[in-house]
């Protein structure tokens, strides 16, 4: 019994450290444009990031600084991932026309909107380079066949690629990818996402509700990043996230406390710099969440081995928590995380137990 127990406390200290630290993890990654904080007046004309609809969350990239410097590092000792990852990419090219290795911004936006009980995230995402847009476009038109329409919006051609099947981004996240509306804003910027958000893109492309000041203020603190999120977080969506059957209801009260989260992800000498902020509705619940998380920190670095018999996952689970900084600054926890490149094969290769 006393096993059960300790597993289900470390199992839900791991979700409470994913939740509060990388809640917005599945993002890639960014370089901000500015030095020190950034706003939309002072961001690039051309920043892709800019040029996003509303948003309740937002990631920018460097696209070229991702697939020429992040990810050979990070691939580094897994040749064959490595051959993956590009296979995907050029796979990716031949399904929709989009080559990756072409962009060199991307941002992403995200729209949280309640749907009865849950919420559903709606999300487009904007990619300049130095592409021609429409070559790209007519590329996915031919390579699609028949399997797309086209409907008019604005001025502009949006076109709806029917792929319906699981794809591998970057030989790393499974995909599912059904209908994907893509159009042309300019000669060296398009739009891709759900059919919606594309026309909410095109309109703000023409000025009309771009993303909000203080979301891209959020996104871009940290100067030469490799990644930088910001978001809003409406408290529906955070009491949907915090249902990961942790036993505790002050931790659940305090998670479901945060209402924005921003960070970076950058390259350091040795490997990875992870910073994470979430903004709580006060200090107490900030101060709650970094009591929690350095209390089961200590309780469960004992237990590691007990629960990853990996050798390889269970020194990098043991090197994570070494490496995890929690404090507090008023009603913002803040966590800092650093990934060795020796970890990173680990990380990336999803050894089996």
């Amino acid at each position: 019994m006393r096993k059960i127990v300790n597993k289900r406390i470390f199992n839900s200290f791991i979700a409470l450290v994913l939740l509060t630290a990388g809640v917005i993890t599945g993002a890639t990654t960014a370089r901000a444009q500015t030095r020190g904080a950034a706003s939309a007046a002072t961001a690039p004309a051309q920043d892709p990031l800019t040029m996003l609809p509303g948003s309740d969350a937002v990631v920018t990239a460097d696209v070229r600084r991702v697939l020429n410097e992040a990810l050979p590092r990070a691939l580094a000792s897994d040749a064959a991932k490595l051959a993956q990852v590009n296979a995907d990419i050029d796979r990716l090219k031949t399904r929709t026309g989009v080559d990756l290795r072409s962009i060199e911004r991307m941002a992403l936006g995200v729209r949280f909107r309640e749907a009865g009980q849950a919420t559903r995230m709606e999300t487009v995402a904007i990619a300049r380079g130095t592409f021609s847009a429409d070559i790209i476009v007519a590329a996915g038109r031919l390579a699609a066949k028949d399997k797309y329409r086209t409907e008019k919006y604005a001025g502009k051609n949006i076109y709806v690629f029917t792929l319906n099947e699981q794809m591998r981004l970057f030989g790393l996240f499974n995909m599912k990818l059904t209908d994907l509306a893509v159009s042309v804003l300019d000669a060296h910027t398009l739009v891709m996402g759900e059919i919606s958000r594309v026309r909410e893109a095109i309109d703000a492309s023409a000025g009309k509700a771009r993303v909000g000041a203080e979301i891209v203020q959020l996104a871009t603190r940290t100067p030469n990043a490799l990644i930088g999120f910001g978001a809003n977080v409406p408290a529906a969506a955070m009491k949907e996230l915090v249902g990961l059957g942790l036993d505790s209801d002050e931790i659940t009260k305090n998670i479901a406390s945060i209402r924005q989260v921003y960070g970076s992800i950058g390259m350091s000498g040795n490997g990875f710099d992870v910073q994470a902020t979430a903004r709580t509705e006060n200090a107490q619940a900030a101060q709650g969440l970094n009591d929690t998380i350095a209390g089961a920190k200590e309780f469960i670095s004992p237990l590691i081995s007990q629960f990853l018999r990996n050798a390889a996952k269970a020194k990098l689970v043991r090197n994570t928590l070494d490496s995890l900084k929690v404090t507090t600054a008023g009603n913002e926890l803040q966590i800092r995380l650093e990934v060795a490149q020796s970890d990173l094969s680990t990380l990336v290769t999803g050894s089996e137990e």
